[in-house]
């Protein structure tokens, strides 16, 4: 079986009628061909300006320290986790994008940001299945959250739309400032009408809207995930607290060449990622017949991996219910600023939001000095 053979995607007929005129545009909707270049241009391409790197790190470092002066100005009071997350995961992607920091105060700025907010928290169960059953979006379209994300993608795409056109004033050929830069030089270099990188296909609208709304949304859930657990498993809290302490210190940030002397907070993450399964099924469509493990499955049938279930199984972790960073460290144990996070009043819930992904019902921390 050939490794693409899986990695169709189904259209998502409602959807992408309203978001690219019914055809699908971009990298989290193409397949084929199309999914191809754009995947690996991305990749190459986000590389390039930073992404992984010391350049990225960073621009990280300067959105960690705007986050912790709104912590220091909230020192002890309730703070909702939901947002808090938002601007600083939106502006590190944004530098790489579009070489610059968005304007958090900017009201359009905000709406966006909001609306990406809202359209996940709006979703349920109910979306998800509209997204293939048409007729559940019809027959009960607030309900389920599906209308919000129908409604939400015009104003989106229009305000993409406008911060392209306003960085293209500034643009020079063959001399990219960063990843927008480097795609239009793409497609102004590209002559093959068969290529998603011809002007005509207008793929880059949405190829950063891909990457603009799943990117801040998976990274801004998952930093929700750990502010919960944390608070509901405070000696794990206090186990990183330690570790952070005696590698990086007080006195300044965590870099990337830290990593390696930080196998307990490698460990958290990881059972963070594993535990809260923020994207439990992928949709995937196989693009020719094929036989797996006995089973025929046809072309065009739609494929959902079950990473939940993977990331719950018995026979694989022993004890999954349990958040245990340790199942990730080998018996040597190998593989920020000063806050401790407390809760507001109840614990978490740890039950999620079933929606377009998993995340943390409404909740809200505390953090004080150590």
């Amino acid at each position: 079986m050939n490794l693409t053979t899986l990695a169709g995607r189904p259209l998502l007929k409602s959807f992408i009628t309203a978001r690219s005129e019914g055809v699908p545009r971009g990298i989290v909707f193409t397949e084929g061909q199309e999914w191809s270049e754009q995947r690996r241009f991305a990749l190459r391409n986000l590389r390039d300006f930073g992404f992984g790197t010391k350049t990225m790190e960073g621009k990280v470092q300067e959105e960690v320290r705007v986050l912790l002066e709104k912590f220091q100005e909230n020192e002890g009071k309730p703070i909702q986790v939901r947002n808090v997350f938002n601007a600083a995961v939106v502006n590190a992607l944004w530098s790489i994008m579009f070489g610059e920091r968005l304007d958090q105060e900017e009201p359009e700025v905000k709406d966006a940001i909001n609306r990406i907010a809202s359209t996940f928290e709006e979703s349920n169960i109910l979306a998800n299945l509209a997204m293939f059953i048409p007729i559940i979006g019809q027959i009960s379209p607030k309900l389920s959250g599906y209308m919000k994300m129908v409604e939400e993608a015009i104003p989106l795409n229009n305000f993409m739309k406008k911060q392209i056109e306003s960085h293209n004033k500034h643009y020079e050929e063959d001399q990219p400032r960063d990843f927008v830069d480097a795609y239009t030089d793409e497609v102004k270099n590209t002559t093959d009408p068969k290529s998603s990188f011809h002007p005509k296909h207008n793929e880059m609208l949405f190829a950063l809207l891909d990457l603009f709304v799943a990117g801040s949304e998976t990274t801004s859930t998952t930093l929700s995930w750990m502010c919960a657990y944390l608070i509901r498993h405070p000696q794990v809290q206090h186990k990183l607290q330690e570790e952070i302490d005696q590698v990086v210190g007080k006195e300044r940030l965590p870099a990337l060449a830290d990593r390696p002397s930080m196998p307990y907070t490698e460990a958290v993450i990881s059972e963070v990622l594993r535990y809260s399964s923020i994207v439990p099924m992928v949709m995937h469509k196989a693009s020719e017949d094929l036989e797996f493990h006995g089973f025929f499955i046809p072309k065009d049938t739609i494929v959902l991996p079950n990473f939940y279930d993977a990331h719950f199984d018995e026979a694989a972790w022993g004890d999954p219910q349990n958040f245990r960073p340790e199942r990730f460290l080998n018996e040597d144990v190998t593989f920020f600023q000063t806050f401790v996070i407390t809760r507001s009043g109840e614990l978490p819930n740890l039950v999620p939001h079933v929606g377009f992904s998993l995340s943390p019902k409404p909740f809200e921390m505390i953090l004080k000095r150590r």
